[in-house]
């Protein structure tokens, strides 16, 4: 259709509005055209739509085929038909063969494809290359989490690590991984504050505390406990302080009233007083001397001694009939010799009932919240054959009381921070004595047990550890003064 020049008329309301506009009587579809020729604006119905080629009428058609296009020829003032060849793509678009040719070299290069694990490790070896502090891609402040034997390498100083199996968050100084904060950390102190221990879950107040602490309770400790102004016994036996000298009737500072002052003919035991606290009741040093209650002063002589209580030379004699046994305690049977003094039974011990045994090498992977035997498989000394290496246990050879003595050494490397460590004395597969202590660090822990126990014949003595640590990888460390077990009989019956 031309294109349409002249003035726009005024607003049109209606078609035949228009003056000079042939109307005929137009149908829906209808539409108004300029018509140069005619001098006028005509009015037809639309074209019918374009659905083929050669429906359009300056358009050269040939027979089209896949991938024609349709373009305009200028110099033919039409438009064209024909398939795309090479000559219309612009030269700056690549062809086919380039493209190939470009991926196959690129493909060839050994910096790019071969070698590209190895420039990925470099790459990845040097933190401060890309995320370093005003590196091209800065990453600061970088958060890992995993289990505490896959922490990485250190080295990317400001990241940090937590723990997912020990709760512990760690921080890369670039040098080394230093522990900051452990998992509930505020909670858990806020429940040691309470007195009542009520929201320890599973954990006793005697368990949390240090139980080896009682040397900050002597004398000069940082928790001092004085006996001063308590009432009652205590329960160790006191040693009498040397005041005396304080009560002296004549110059003591708190003298106490006597019949009459007598003088001691020779140094007191503890001190110089002149006397004690009666006239008619004074004690020397050598206890030789003593005042008859009548007043009269006597020496002590052999009938003054009972005769149940043996004399020196029969001690002696005994003593040496005893060394020259060839059975009994110097050979075969009887591990006494026993004779009658009067009403008294003595019996002089050659004592054989003692052992010392110990772990010779380390007792891995203790489960945890287990009683476990410890393997003492080795001896330093058993006179009496009374250990069994084979079943780790020492079998008592006579009633009486022994004295049990236990030492163990957790190795510090399979040690689990702020955890229940414990030492046990088993007699007959029983627990008879424990001592426990709590971790604060990964570091070696040793704990030891004692006590004097009544036993009797065949009876069985073990020793036992326990652990809370929550992983069953604690490990017991094998040394002869480390984890070792002493028997020593104290008193036969």
């Amino acid at each position: 259709m031309a294109g349409i020049t002249g003035t726009v008329p005024p607003h049109i309301a209606h078609l035949n509005d228009i003056g000079d506009v042939n109307v005929p009587a137009p149908v829906d579809g209808f539409f108004v055209y300029w018509d140069a020729a005619a001098g006028r604006w005509q009015c037809q119905a639309v074209i019918i739509a374009v659905d083929h080629l050669n429906d359009i009428g300056d358009v050269n058609v040939p027979a089209p085929g896949d991938q024609f296009f349709l373009y305009w020829d200028v110099a033919a003032g039409r438009w064209q038909c024909r398939i795309l060849i090479d000559a219309d793509i612009p030269a700056t678009i690549a062809r086919d063969a380039e493209v190939a040719a470009d991926i196959a070299a690129h493909a060839a290069l050994p910096t790019v494809h071969q070698d590209a694990p190895a420039l990925i490790a470099v790459h990845t070896a040097i933190p401060a290359a890309h995320h370093a502090k005003t590196g091209d891609d800065e990453v600061y402040g970088l958060f890992r989490t995993g289990l505490a034997a896959n922490i990485p390498v250190v080295g990317i100083a400001g990241r940090f690590y937590w723990t997912t199996d020990t709760h512990i968050l760690y921080y890369d100084t670039g040098a080394a991984w230093v522990e900051t904060t452990r998992g509930e950390t505020v909670t858990r102190l806020a429940q040691l504050a309470e007195r009542a221990h009520g929201s320890l879950t599973g954990v006793t107040a005697d368990q949390h505390h240090d139980q080896a602490h009682a040397a900050s309770h002597e004398n000069g400790g940082g928790d001092e406990v004085s006996v001063l102004g308590l009432s009652g016994l205590l329960a160790d036996g006191q040693t009498p302080l040397a005041h005396k000298d304080t009560h002296d009737p004549e110059d003591g500072a708190d003298p106490l009233d006597t019949a009459v002052p007598v003088k001691v003919g020779a140094a007191n035991a503890e001190g110089t007083s002149h006397s004690l606290a009666r006239a008619d009741h004074v004690h020397e040093r050598e206890h030789a001397i003593y005042t008859h209650p009548a007043g009269i002063q006597c020496t002590l002589v052999e009938a003054d001694i009972p005769a149940t209580i043996a004399r020196d030379a029969e001690v002696a004699t005994a003593v040496s009939d005893h060394a020259a046994l060839t059975t009994g305690v110097h050979g075969v049977g009887a591990n006494y010799l026993a004779y009658t003094k009067g009403s008294q039974k003595e019996a002089l011990f050659h004592n054989d009932y003692m052992a010392r045994a110990y772990l010779s090498a380390n007792q891995n992977d203790i489960v945890d919240s287990t009683h476990t035997k410890v393997l003492l498989n080795a001896e330093t000394y058993d006179p009496g054959g009374n250990f069994d290496a084979a079943n780790s246990k020492y079998i008592v050879p006579v009633d009486g009381y022994y004295f049990i003595l236990g030492s163990l050494l957790w190795v510090n490397t399979s040690v689990v921070a702020d955890r229940f460590y414990q030492i046990e004395i088993w007699v007959n597969a029983a627990t008879k004595t424990v001592y426990s202590n709590h971790s604060s660090i990964v570091d070696y822990i040793l704990v030891t047990v004692s006590d004097i126990i009544h036993l009797a014949a065949n009876d069985e003595i073990e020793l036992y550890c326990y652990h809370k640590a929550g992983v069953n990888t604690v490990d017991v460390y094998g040394h002869e003064y480390r984890t070792f077990m002493v028997v020593n009989l104290v008193q036969a019956d």
